[in-house]
C-alpha cells in the first residue's frame, strides 16, 4: 500500500457532528506495541461517530507508519499525521490538538493500553457533571502485559474547583503525584483552547506542567479510583532509551526546569509556589548526575551545543 504524503489525514476527515473523545496518540518507533495500543482504544464498544483517534507520526524510522496507514484504511475515524521533520513529543501533540474535534482530549502512549469501557464510563461522568477534567489510577505492566504495580493516588472525590482540590488533597505532596502522565485524565477540549493549556515546544519531557496546569485552572474537576489506564514500562520507550545518552538530555531539563519556574511566578500561594521552585531548582541539579556518567563523545557534543 503507498504511503500518503506527510501531514495528509488518511481518511475521517469530514466527520466532525457527534465526536465525543478525541484519542491523540503521539507516536515515535513505536512498531512493537503500536497495534496493541490502538485495538484497545477501537474496542471500547464506542460507535464510530463518537469517536476519532489522532495519531501524530514524528518521523519513525521503523514500520509505525506502515501500521498506521493499515488501521486507517479500515477505520474511518482513525486520522494520522506525518511530521515532514522531527519535531519531538511536545510539538507534535500540540498539531493534533489543533487537528482535534472530539468534545473532550484524552492522550494515550503509543506503548500503553486501556482498559475495556473504559471511555464510556469517564465520558459518561463528564458529560452528566460538565466537567473541565477527570483523573483516574493506573496500572503499570511490564513488556509483555504483566502487572508491576498499581498506582492509585486519586480517591473518589466530588466535583469541584481545581485549586481548592489540589489544596485538600495534594497540599504537600502534589509534586509526586499532579505531575507529568498528562494521560491520567480526559479534558474537555474547549476548557484547554480557553486556557491556552498546551505543552511547552521542543522537549520529549513534555507532560511535566501539563495536568498539575489543568487541575489548576479547572473550575470543575473531580476524581475516581478506577485503574483505567496501563502504563507499559518499556525499555525501548522515548523516555528510557534517552537515559543512556545522558548528554543530550540536559537540554531538556533546562527546559522542564524554566516550565515550572514561570508556571511557579503564577501561582498566588506561596507555599504551592515554594514547591515549584524547589521542582525547578531539582531539574537544574539534575544537570550533574546527568553529564557525569556520559562518555567522552557525548560530553564533546553537549559542550559544543552550549557554545552555540
Amino acid at each position: 500500500m503507498p504511503l500518503p504524503p506527510p501531514h495528509v489525514t488518511s481518511r475521517g476527515v469530514g466527520r466532525k457532528s457527534r465526536c465525543l473523545l478525541s484519542y491523540i496518540i503521539p507516536v515515535y518507533n513505536g512498531e512493537k506495541y503500536l497495534s496493541k495500543c490502538l485495538d484497545s482504544i477501537i474496542n471500547q464498544g464506542l460507535s464510530n461517530d463518537e469517536y476519532e483517534i489522532i495519531c501524530a507520526d514524528d518521523c519513525s524510522k521503523d514500520s509505525s507508519r506502515n501500521i498506521l496507514v493499515n488501521f486507517a484504511s479500515i477505520c474511518d475515524n482513525i486520522r494520522c499525521l506525518f511530521n515532514e521533520r522531527n519535531l519531538k513529543t511536545s510539538s507534535s501533540l500540540n498539531n493534533a490538538l489543533e487537528q482535534a474535534s472530539g468534545k473532550y482530549i484524552w492522550i494515550i502512549g503509543q506503548d500503553d493500553t486501556i482498559e475495556p469501557k473504559s471511555a464510556a464510563k469517564l465520558l459518561d461522568i463528564c458529560e452528566t457533571e460538565h466537567l473541565d477534567v477527570l483523573a483516574f489510577n493506573y496500572k503499570r505492566i511490564s513488556s509483555n502485559g504483566d502487572l508491576i504495580t498499581k498506582d492509585q493516588p486519586f480517591i473518589e472525590t466530588r466535583k469541584q474547583d481545581g485549586k481548592l482540590f489540589i489544596r485538600s488533597y495534594f497540599y504537600d505532596t502534589f509534586c509526586i503525584y499532579l505531575l507529568g502522565y498528562e494521560w491520567r485524565a480526559i479534558y474537555n477540549r474547549e476548557f484547554l483552547k480557553q486556557h491556552d493549556i498546551v505543552f511547552p515546544k521542543d522537549t520529549i519531557y513534555e507532560d511535566t506542567m501539563f495536568m498539575f496546569n489543568a487541575f489548576w485552572q479547572a473550575k470543575s474537576m473531580r476524581t475516581i479510583h478506577d485503574c483505567l489506564y496501563n502504563y507499559r514500562q518499556n525499555e525501548t520507550s522515548v523516555t528510557d532509551v534517552t537515559k543512556r545518552y545522558q548528554a543530550f538530555r540536559i537540554f531538556d531539563f533546562f527546559m522542564v526546569s524554566d516550565e515550572v519556574l514561570r508556571f511557579a511566578e503564577g501561582i498566588d500561594d506561596l507555599h504551592i509556589k515554594k514547591q515549584l521552585v524547589d521542582i525547578s531548582k531539582r531539574y537544574l541539579k539534575s544537570f550533574t548526575y546527568t553529564i557525569t556518567p556520559a562518555i567522552w563523545k557525548e560530553k564533546k557534543i553537549f559542550y559544543s551545543l552550549v557554545k552555540k
